[in-house]
């Protein structure tokens, strides 16, 4: 028996004394060569990408007139907080996804039955297993507390905004795992919850690559950057769509959880319940354009309106390319490489390298800021469910 399963909240440890010390500790994953090459692969990308840009970076910062620079701090407020609304879009987008995953899924995957001697009451019904608790222990909600209609929607937008700061995680795991493990407190279907995220990664992949696609198409210098740019888009953006039909996704997250042996999802998101995340996710990528040209008219005075689509679309294309480039711990180095290639041309280098380390810094500020601020609503909420 795994003890593991018993040594968190009210669960009772007693069912497990005969069989195993419930004291110990669960068992790092060994190092084992195929980890190792998987980590050695990934510093040595990072690396290279890294020394390419800081080289590119340090060339335009010695461009710059530091004697005459000024930077708009109101321009600079002004992009951070479009970069808050971003997150708060992309947070509205995947409870939108976990509304509508949970309420199809709940129960999926629980044995009918409590374990010989424990009665009914006493069973989690939303895990794989049934746990049992404490005989005077409060059970725990028999349904997705945050998803529930009568729930603050901020429990599930903080929830998001937590779990993004597992993007600076190398593989990025954390930023799909850690929704599902901030909200099992409030008694989600973990499983449900985990496939709700996994959709709306691939529905945030296919948005941004349509917000992008202009850039590839109109822009000269970005065309020779990426030849048959177009062509690696339309095969990422065909791969995506195929994921969110239930036909494809719903063997794939079989495939997926029982490796983790959990059971898979029962229910299955209908086309009509991607509306709602699909115009918050487009939402995300208009404040994030917002917040780029904000950041670059804080350095760039003469920076113009017209070049707003501009901004649009790339920050949807640094993001996107940023997350699944899986060796960048918060897309670093992959996002200023494309803001230099972009604005580089139409900025000058110097301008370019101040824009792209501004909006990295903007970009980590806002992202601390609104991880702080969903952690203290998280922690507020967990005392009120207890």
């Amino acid at each position: 028996m795994d003890c593991s399963l018993f040594n968190n909240g009210p669960f009772v440890k007693e069912t497990c004394t005969t069989t195993c010390d419930c004291s110990a500790s669960p068992a790092r994953r060994p190092w084992t060569f195929r980890r190792i090459a998987v980590l050695a692969v990934r510093l040595a990308l990072l690396g290279v990408v890294l020394f390419y840009v800081v080289r590119a970076l340090v060339a335009g910062f010695g461009e710059v007139e530091w004697a005459a620079f000024r930077v708009d701090a109101w321009w600079l407020l002004a992009g951070g907080v479009a970069l808050l609304a971003s997150v708060a879009a992309v947070g509205l987008a995947t409870a939108a996804n976990i509304r509508a995953m949970v309420p199809a899924s709940r129960g999926a995957g629980v044995s009918p039955a409590c374990p010989e001697g424990v009665p009914a009451s006493h069973c989690r019904p939303e895990e794989p297993s049934t746990w049992p608790i404490d005989a005077g222990e409060t059970p725990a909600p028999r349904e997705c507390v945050p998803a529930s209609s009568s729930s603050p929607l901020a429990v599930l937008v903080a929830a998001v905004a937590v779990a993004r700061m597992g993007r600076y995680v190398p593989g990025k795991i954390l930023t799909v795992a850690g929704v599902p493990l901030l909200l099992r407190p409030f008694g989600c279907n973990v499983v449900a919850v985990t496939a709700a995220v996994l959709l709306n990664s691939a529905l945030n992949v296919l948005t941004g690559l349509l917000v992008a696609a202009p850039l590839l198409m109109l822009l000269p210098h970005v065309r020779a950057y990426v030849p048959a740019g177009w062509l690696w888009m339309v095969l990422i953006m065909a791969a995506m769509l195929a994921l969110l039909h239930p036909a494809v996704n719903g063997p794939v997250f079989g495939f997926l959880f029982r490796k983790l042996r959990k059971s898979p999802p029962a229910g299955a998101m209908r086309v009509r319940d991607y509306v709602a995340p699909s115009l918050w996710l487009m939402v995300q990528w208009a404040a994030m354009g917002a917040g780029l040209w904000c950041v670059g008219r804080s350095v760039d005075g003469a920076f113009s309106l017209s070049q707003w689509w501009v901004c649009m679309s790339t920050a949807a294309l640094a993001v996107t390319v940023g997350f699944l480039a899986l060796f960048a711990p918060g897309g670093l180095g992959v996002r200023e490489a494309i803001f230099l290639a972009v604005f580089a041309p139409l900025l000058g280098v110097e301008h370019a390298s101040l824009l792209a380390v501004g909006m990295r810094v903007m970009t980590l500020v806002t992202e601390v800021l609104a991880a702080v601020v969903g952690a203290v609503v998280l922690r507020y909420a967990r005392r009120a469910v207890t």
